[in-house]
């Protein structure tokens, strides 16, 4: 509950400059800063959290919205000023306030809207929520308003005073008191009503002059004060009667305070820095004037966790966990403590930076010893006497009683352990030596072995063995004297603390972990871990079975396994995470840190009840924000999902961990600290899955909370799709199966045409009038008795049989081989036509490519047979071949032409059986299917003055390149 009053106008911290008062000597309650980087340099003017635990920050600089994670700015179009003021929530979680342009404003899921312009001007407006979650705003005049702002009822009619803050009544009904008069306006029933205060409530003070008062309920009593005496009265919610209590303790520097009830306490601020809190009976709880006075405290809210939060102008927020934890002890507030020891009769000696000793007991602080030439590294006092050993550039014997001291040692004294009633060994940097008292006297015994730096040292009693840390590793010296060096599977220790309790000896090292000893002979080693990081212990104490241990993340408290059972940091008042040290007494734990000096409760400590409850605070799909709707199904391409866990605190931050696991995709947990809170699976399978989630506090953990769905497999992983794709495969795989057996009968349809029609020019080649009259041509040579033409004739017959053979099962020969073959044939007809034939191949330019063989000599044997054979007189044939982009072969003769030769060959049917045209025709056909290109043959007669004078043919032929 929170009452802002003033005289003139209530908004003085827009005005206000912050004046800071001394500092005075009392505890107040132990806190942390939360925001203080977000709102530096920012006002702070209202706090507040709406239904799922997020907290909105009114401020000079606007509305900030803040999931737990991160600030956001959250203003609207309308707005006429960014600065809103007077927080209140209905029961249906909307947040209404109000800004100084008349202009009041609802907050929905971390929106702002306009809700209401109040009509009438006010220096002052107050909101409240009625019994029946309406929206009352007071300013002149006091208006009812439904959830959609409109005014159901007003009290324009009876009041035009300037009117206090509504308080609600036991009875729900509202008073509301005039400022102006010593009126006040009534609301029971939705009905206004006008009256006048009872003048008796003045009866013990005549003198005084009515005065705004402010009202508040304490324990189920009524009150309220007078904002300018601070008078306090007890007032009658029936007879609207004041009663004088007394005169509040508080100084101010001017009149304007506010009030706000806090845990049946009331908490007072003004318009300085600093705060006084007040018990239920309305005693002061504490001794000092105003508390945190170091802060201008502009606001006072208790959260969702019990936390109580003080607003600050430019510093942030400072949160207080518990008001029954105190912070730092004032009366160390001037010294920088560096070294705590536990001393006889709830005394500690504590060293300071500034190389002092100090004793603290129940009679205060005293300074022992301020001589030091350095900071106080150690110090030891001496169990069952007066006597205190520090280290100030060597060893100093104190006594406490004379107050008289002595240096014994020039070396840097490090640590000390008793080990029989008045022999100690020492720690120095020197080496390790034995220290012997007999009264006031004095031995040192150095220790041979161990002449090098040494740091600790400890004395475990039931085995005799001493234990010290050196600069080559951790010693042990035996109880018969012998030496040996502590080892981890051959690797030497170094500890960075010993203690021995008991039988048993305990040893904290950065590399090995927790390690417990007994006889100097290692036990156990444990590694205690803090959010799957390790523990680098640096000291440790033991209490209860628990070891309070200070590590690099704080100061912990563990037990014997490494587990460790609390972290105590904020949320166990802690202010500071870094220890500088620290020692345990019977009840108390006593801290040193960069703040000062702490003492807070062992019992308060032990506790960790603290159950966290998480949530899904958001849900993408595929970069969008997806309802959280359990066993949704989503699409195949839906297949980024991002969690989104949150935890809504303040002060378990540094304790919470989550901990998930997506079944279907994980096999194990994975553990996040509080600020890593976003999960994402960047490419989900098709499948169903189920996220498994759930937080912890120190080893305190929620029931397991669970969230499923599902991602639908893509089309073509469906069995039906899988079937009609098997089908279609089917069918292609049989169309192309049968597509290409047609093709292989009709390649070898066409290959076996090919063959046929090679088989017809070996038959043209070899035709029997062709043997038999290179036959009777050679015969003739050697009955004439040529000798030498006859064999060169007999060989050419049998070069042209052996090459027509060769060829024939080739697809490509040579272009040489084919022109040799055709010299071949031409040179055996020119011995039939003796000298009347005359024949010239031309095929310059024309090398390096390959031909189909026995393509071209067939239509020679037709231009010889039935062009030249019948023609009188010179024979001539010529073969031309031109090589362009195809190859072009022309055959010309000057025989009797295609007409005659048909005349003759119908005269002397059957005594020649000429070339077959169609079977070179059907070959041509086939290598046009295989090569492409316009392939054939064409026939051009030659005529001269209308005289058919000879044949042309003209061949394409396909060829290949040799290279």
């Amino acid at each position: 509950m929170i009452f802002y009053f003033h005289i003139v106008k209530k908004y003085w911290f827009l005005f206000v400059f912050i004046i800071l008062t001394n500092n005075c000597f009392s505890q107040q309650p132990a806190y942390f800063k939360f925001g203080e980087e977000q709102f530096e340099g920012v006002s702070i003017y209202d706090v507040i959290q709406d239904n799922e635990q997020n907290y909105i920050f009114a401020t000079d600089q606007g509305v900030f919205f803040h999931d737990g994670y991160s600030y956001h700015l959250i203003e609207s179009d309308d707005m006429k000023s960014l600065s809103v003021f007077n927080f209140v929530k209905d029961k249906f979680g909307t947040i209404y306030c109000h800004n100084l342009n008349q202009q009041v404003f609802t907050i929905i899921n971390g929106e702002i809207k306009l809700f209401f312009d109040i009509p009438t001007p006010s220096p002052d407006i107050s909101l409240r929520i009625d019994h029946n979650n309406r929206l009352i705003v007071s300013s002149e005049i006091v208006y009812i308003l439904n959830n959609k702002g409109q005014i159901i009822h007003s009290s324009e009619s009876i009041s035009s005073n300037y009117l206090n803050q509504p308080f609600e009544l036991k009875n729900n009904d509202f008073f509301i008191e005039s400022v102006a008069s010593s009126s006040y306006i009534a609301l029971s029933n939705d009905t206004f009503s006008q009256g006048q205060l009872n003048i008796k409530e003045y009866s013990i003070h005549p003198e005084h002059e009515l005065q705004t008062s402010v009202f508040f309920r304490l324990k189920n009593n009524t009150y309220s004060i007078e904002l300018k005496s601070k008078t306090l009265y007890k007032f009658n919610e029936q007879t609207f009667e004041r009663t004088y209590l007394k005169t509040l303790d508080w100084t101010p520097l001017s009149s304007s305070l506010r009030y706000y009830v806090i845990e049946d306490e009331l908490w007072v601020a003004g318009n300085t820095s600093g705060l006084k809190i007040y018990d239920s009976e309305l005693n002061s709880l504490f001794d000092s004037d105003r508390l945190f006075s170091d802060y201008f405290i502009s606001d006072i809210y208790k959260d969702h966790e019990g936390n109580i939060l003080l607003s600050t102008f430019d510093k942030g927020i400072l949160v207080i966990t518990n008001s029954k934890i105190r912070d730092i002890i004032p009366e160390f507030k001037n010294h920088t403590i560096t070294k705590i020891v536990n001393g006889a009769d709830s005394e500690l000696y504590f060293g300071t930076s500034e190389g002092a000793i100090l004793s603290y007991s129940n009679k205060g602080i005293q300074e022992l010893y301020s001589n030091g030439s350095k900071g106080i590294d150690k110090i030891y006092k001496w169990p069952n006497t007066s006597r205190l050993f520090f280290d100030n550039s060597g060893l100093v014997y104190f006594d406490l009683i004379t107050k008289k001291s002595k240096k014994i040692l020039n070396s840097s004294f490090k640590d000390i352990a008793q080990i029989s009633d008045n022999t100690f060994i020492l720690a120095l940097n020197t080496g390790a030596v034995y220290l012997s008292f007999e009264g006031d006297k004095y031995s040192i015994i150095p220790i041979p072995e161990l002449k090098e730096r040494t740091y600790v040292t400890s004395f475990e009693a039931n085995s005799k063995c001493i234990y010290i840390v050196a600069a080559s590793g951790t010693k042990v010296i035996h109880e018969d004297g012998t030496i040996s060096s502590l080892k981890i599977k051959g690797e030497i220790v170094y500890a960075s603390h010993v203690l021995s309790e008991g039988d048993h000896t305990y040893l904290s090292s950065r590399k090995h972990g927790f390690i417990t000893l007994k006889n100097g002979v290692i036990q156990k080693i444990v590694e205690p871990k803090h959010n799957n990081d390790n523990l680098f212990i640096t000291k440790f104490q033991i209490c209860k079975n628990r070891v309070f241990a200070n590590t690099q993340k704080g100061l912990i408290v563990m037990d014997f396994n490494g587990n460790v059972l609390n972290y105590l940091n904020k949320s166990k008042g802690v202010s500071v995470n870094r220890i500088i040290d620290f020692t345990i007494t019977d009840k108390d734990l006593w801290i040193s840190h960069a703040r000062g000096v702490q003492r807070l409760e062992l019992s308060a400590l032990y506790k960790n009840n603290y159950v966290p409850l998480s949530f899904l605070a958001s849900f993408e799909v595929n970069g969008e924000n997806t309802t959280l709707i359990n066993h949704l199904k989503f699409k195949s391409n839906q297949r980024k999902f991002k969690f989104t866990i949150s935890v809504k605190t303040i002060k378990n931050r540094d304790n919470i961990r989550y901990h998930y696991k997506l079944e279907g995709n994980d096999d194990n947990w994975t553990t996040n600290d509080y600020f890593n809170n976003e999960i994402t699976y960047n490419s989900l399978a098709p499948g169903r899955y189920t996220f498994l989630y759930r937080s912890e506090n120190n080893g305190v953990f929620e029931p397991t909370k669970k969230y499923s769905f599902s991602i639908a497999s893509p089309i073509y992983l469906k069995w039906w799709f899988s079937l009609l794709i098997i089908l279609f495969v089917s069918i292609v795989i049989a169309l192309i199966a049968r597509h290409q057996i047609l093709k292989q009968r009709k390649r070898a349809n066409q290959l076996n045409e090919l063959n046929a029609s090679k088989l017809t020019a070996i038959q043209s080649q070899m035709n029997p009038h062709f043997i038999f009259n290179s036959l009777n041509s050679i015969q003739d040579l050697v009955l004439k008795g040529d000798i030498n033409n006859s064999y060169t004739f007999i060989t050419k017959f049998s070069n042209l049989v052996r090459r027509t053979l060769n060829y024939s099962d080739k697809d490509f020969i040579e272009f040489d081989q084919e022109i040799k073959l055709l010299e071949i044939y031409l040179s055996l007809e020119k011995l039939r036509f003796k000298e009347d034939l005359e024949y010239s191949i031309d095929f310059s330019g024309v090398e390096d490519i390959l031909i189909p063989p026995m393509l071209i000599q067939p239509f020679i044997e037709n231009a010889l047979v039935h062009g030249l054979l019948h023609k009188e007189g010179p024979k001539n044939l010529t073969v031309r071949f031109i090589l362009d982009t195809e190859l072009t072969c022309e055959i010309i003769d000057n025989g009797i032409g295609r007409e005659k030769s048909k005349e003759i060959k119908l005269r002397q049917r059957g005594s020649h059986e000429s070339f077959s045209i169609n079977a070179i025709k059907k070959r041509f056909e086939i290598l046009e299917v295989h090569f492409g290109g316009s392939l054939g043959f064409e026939y051009i007669d030659l005529i001269d003055c209308g005289q058919i004078r000879g044949t042309k043919v003209i061949l394409k032929i396909p060829f290949k390149n040799k290279f």
